[in-house]
């Protein structure tokens, strides 16, 4: 019951007027045939599969936290399974267990709708900056307007954008105003999207890509430079700074 209960507000349902389903949270990336997450995968929605599966070797390699100082054991018990962090990015996991994700994901919204053939994946490295870039010229930096860090006008002036790891290594990120280093992670619908209508684009978790052993977006603990859209970083093992979103891929079965 609660796998079909997280489907069901997860997939808003096709209406006579469009030729393709509506997939309530993500956006369209080119065309209705293509479409990314609008969040970075949770614990919850990760948590969904491995219950679904009942297999413990898809869950998260959490002890991967006792490398972080000052969380250690505490987030190695918690921050997957808690109730407290189920609308945070799933961390800890391998490339493989992200596709092995995808996979479960497409045939679940393959069943949705007998009319396609639906195909969930990592996106390209390509279809993820032009993602982040939401339309704006490829010489941006940040998938926002402005080459800076922080919010330039506006009740939220000052304030920073995303959250990341500065040159005094402290790990800042918004909370009443003040920036303060407390959680390493926050929800994935933290922050304002960009104009593809994505959030936590830059900093939170970096992403995983098709390319293997490439993550795109910087994450918590990442400095300035790795947030830039066009930066990459090297991936080869599980970490509690890496996480993923994914791409739909809408084909219509109807002639």
């Amino acid at each position: 019951m609660f796998f079909l209960f997280f489907i069901s507000i997860f997939v808003a349902e096709a209406t006579s007027q469009v030729d393709y389903p509506v997939f309530e949270n993500a956006s369209r990336l080119y065309s209705d045939s293509l479409w990314i997450a609008k969040y970075e995968v949770s614990n919850k929605e990760y948590l969904a599969f491995v219950q679904q599966l009942n297999n413990k070797e898809l869950e998260p390699y959490d002890s991967l936290w006792l490398a972080i100082p000052d969380k250690q054991k505490a987030y190695e018990d918690y921050y997957f399974r808690h109730p407290s962090y189920q609308n945070y990015p799933v961390v800890n996991i391998s490339y493989e267990q992200a596709q092995r994700f995808c996979q479960w994901k497409s045939k679940q919204l393959d069943s949705l709708y007998k009319a396609y053939k639906i195909t969930v994946r990592l996106p390209t490295e390509e279809e993820w900056e032009d993602a982040a870039l939401g339309g704006l010229p490829d010489y941006q930096i940040y998938p926002w307007q402005e080459h800076s860090l922080r919010i330039k006008e506006g009740k939220q002036k000052g304030m920073f954008r995303c959250n990341f790891r500065d040159k005094s290594n402290e790990i800042y990120f918004i909370k009443n105003k003040k920036y303060i280093k407390e959680e390493p992670t926050v929800p994935v619908t933290a922050y304002n999207p960009n104009k593809t209508g994505l959030y936590n684009v830059c900093g939170n978790v970096a992403e995983l890509v098709q390319n293997d052993k490439i993550t795109k977006g910087g994450s918590w603990n990442s400095f300035p430079e790795y947030l830039n859209i066009h930066a990459k970083e090297e991936q080869t093992a599980p970490s509690p700074f890496v996480g993923f979103r994914y791409v739909i891929e809408v084909r219509s079965l109807v002639p």
